[in-house]
């Protein structure tokens, strides 16, 4: 056994010897500690002595219930790394300084990268009261310096200069079909658009090829309308051939000279046919003439014709009986002059 028992009998044996032998021997060693036991005991040890001494000696006296306070065995090992910082209070505020721990990296330069794209988004609060006049109020400060080389010609080479240079979607679109209202000679246009600026219409013979919109603002009628929002307006085309078939084009600009495409103007497109008929208007003349004597006759065609055309004046004599004429009634020739008249 490596302790003793902790605890003394309580009781003495009755008898000297035990009053019987044990019948076998004990099938196990004694464990390493003895406890009290309710059951006397001999005052004769067992017959049966320990096969072995015990290996180890306790290195400290008797055991004790109390233990030690402090550790007998110094650590051999001490931390490697020291804390980073130090804790002024152990107990967290939970409240947040918010502060940034660093400064920043970078400073502003003062200016910006890159430059605005974006266009103002406030409309002028007033609008033109006065529309342009299209023509200029000053003349020109000086004198072209070069001379021409050679005279004017019939045909120009190129397209007006003065026309827009500048295409977006600014200008005034059309929100409809256009309406027309026709005569012998005239058609009259309906246009409804989206925004005011300038509109241009013109009638066009169905063999003609148009390839750009400055040709209905050359020779076509126009109107203005203003203010600050699009509306209807109205155009009269003159100067048309009875009885034929015109194809109708609009065209427009703003007041910023922001173009319709030819495009557009194509699309806006209607077949119109002028009413009936092509006539001769005799505005003068005398019913009678006498004989040997001139007379003028003024006449004149309602509308140009398609083609070119030539009028031939014929005229046939009759006699009239005269009460009081003394003369006979022989009839006399006419003579016309100028007797053929052309028209293109």
């Amino acid at each position: 056994p490596n302790y003793d028992p902790s605890i003394d009998p309580s009781n003495t044996p009755t008898t000297t010897f035990p009053s019987s032998i044990p019948s076998c021997l004990p099938s196990t060693f004694p464990s390493n500690s003895a406890f009290a036991s309710t059951a006397p005991t001999t005052a004769i040890p067992s017959t049966i002595a320990p096969t072995s001494k015990p290996f180890f000696s306790p290195s400290i006296g008797s055991p004790s219930l109390n233990p030690i306070i402090s550790p007998l065995i110094t650590p051999t090992i001490y931390p490697t790394i020291n804390p980073s910082t130090s804790s002024t209070n152990s107990i967290p505020t939970n409240n947040p300084t918010n502060s940034p721990t660093t400064n920043p990296s970078l400073f502003p330069t003062n200016s910006p990268s890159v430059l605005p794209f974006v266009n103002p988004t406030i409309v002028p609060s007033n609008i033109p009261t006065v529309d342009p006049s299209h023509t200029t109020t000053l003349p020109p400060s000086a004198y072209p310096s070069i001379s021409t080389t050679a005279g004017p010609s019939n045909n120009p080479t190129i397209l007006p200069s003065n026309f827009a240079t500048r295409l977006s979607n600014n200008y005034p679109i059309i929100l409809s079909p256009l309406k027309a209202l026709t005569t012998e000679t005239s058609v009259i246009v309906s246009v409804n658009v989206s925004s005011p600026g300038f509109i241009y219409c013109a009638a066009l013979l169905s063999s003609f090829n148009l390839s750009s919109g400055v040709y209905i603002k050359q020779f076509g009628s126009s109107t203005i309308l203003s203010g600050s929002s699009g509306g209807v307006v109205t155009i009269n085309i003159h100067n048309l051939v009875p009885a034929s078939i015109y194809e109708i084009y609009c065209y427009t600009e703003d007041f910023a000279s922001s173009y319709m495409p030819i495009s557009a103007v194509k699309q806006s497109k209607v077949l119109v046919s002028t009413q009936c008929c092509r006539n001769i208007q005799i505005s003068s003349y005398h019913q009678y003439v006498l004989v040997n004597t001139s007379s003028k006759l003024t006449f004149s065609i309602a509308a140009l014709p398609a083609l070119a055309m030539t009028v031939n004046i014929v005229a046939s004599p009759y006699q009239v009986n005269c009460p009081i004429s003394t003369t006979s009634n022989t009839r006399s020739a006419l003579s016309i002059v100028p007797r053929t008249f052309s028209f293109s």
